[in-house]
């Protein structure tokens, strides 16, 4: 999944190596996150643009409120997360602790209806925002390979096809007006430049050939964030890639995170106070807020909003624009 890396990949970015050699991660998560575990923090991190993911409210006619839309985007609409636990929306909120999923469906409901049509709909990413896209009231369909269909949350139309193969799904996009390319390299690092153009690239330049010809009025495609000192292949494709986008002619939307935080993916809330420093000090402010954390439902929710706010020619949306997207 796109703008994850690994743990030297993001200290040697920020330039924290020394720092590391002077306090020990160790040391930094035994303070830090003995006050707050991913799932269960009750607390923000407004100063470091992260907001942090309450539990749910008491009842299920809590208001929906950002932290509540922020909870689910964590999961598709069949599958709340509560705790270290998922929890089931088969109960009754009263019964099980859930919230009432019929209240969020509505609540997240929009005005205008989109046919989406999305790549990488079972990844890290993709999952999670085929869920919150059903939920706010679209139509979505998923490119997978056969026998994956079952990956897919409920309420999504599997399209079978080859992502490394634009032709084999192109006279299946329509009647789709959006189309959202999250296929990439799971776990990207330096080591991977090979795999960077054979999928990343083949898969971006095919689906962006296949989306024009169907006659796509908007493309949401997940890049990362640059200039940086490091992940140099990584960004180049991914460049190269937006160059592509742009001269297709087609409307377009770019978001470029750099880390995603979220289940399995949480070292990094370690070197958070490091983060806020950096962002502290005019040499290095700029930098740590382009090359920031977000957290998956963050991601989620921008990547949603995107959908729904179809741009005119080519717009970009960097980190602190994702952080913002998920606050409100």
């Amino acid at each position: 999944m796109t703008g994850v890396f690994s743990g030297g990949a993001i200290a040697r970015s920020l330039g924290l190596i020394p720092l590391f050699n002077l306090l020990s991660s160790v040391v930094i998560s035994a303070i830090f996150l003995s006050k707050c575990r991913f799932e269960r923090c009750r607390g923000n991190f407004t100063s470091l643009g992260l907001n942090a993911i309450p539990r749910w409210g008491r009842h299920h006619g809590a208001q929906f409120g950002s932290t509540e839309r922020q909870r689910f985007a964590m999961d598709p609409p069949s599958h709340f997360w509560l705790g270290d636990a998922p929890c089931r929306s088969g109960k009754s909120g009263a019964q099980s602790g859930c919230p009432n999923p019929s209240y969020y469906e509505v609540s997240m409901v929009n005005t205008v209806r989109h046919r989406v049509f999305v790549t990488g709909g079972t990844g890290y990413l993709g999952r999670p925002l085929v869920g919150q896209l059903l939920a706010r009231g679209h139509e979505v369909r998923a490119l997978v390979r056969p026998g994956s269909e079952a990956r897919l949350p409920p309420g999504c139309t599997a399209v079978l096809g080859n992502a490394l193969d634009g032709t084999t799904y192109a006279d299946k996009i329509q009647p789709a007006d959006t189309f959202v390319q999250l296929v990439g390299v799971a776990h990207p690092s330096p080591a991977k430049a090979k795999q960077f153009r054979q999928i990343d690239f083949t898969s971006a330049c095919g689906a962006i050939a296949a989306a024009a010809k169907a006659g796509i009025q908007h493309f949401v495609y997940l890049s990362v964030a640059h200039p940086a000192p490091m992940m140099k292949s990584y960004i180049e494709v991914r460049t190269e890639c937006e160059a592509v986008l742009r001269d297709s002619g087609m409307n377009a939307t770019v978001l470029r995170p750099w880390y995603v935080l979220g289940p399995g993916h949480r070292w990094p809330y370690a070197i958070m106070p490091f983060y806020w420093l950096l962002g502290a000090l005019p040499s290095t402010r700029a930098g740590a807020k382009r090359l920031g954390l977000v957290t998956l439902a963050q991601m989620t929710i921008a990547l949603a909003n995107a959908v729904e706010k179809p741009a005119n020619g080519t717009r970009v949306i960097e980190v602190p624009e994702i952080r913002q997207a998920g606050a409100v």
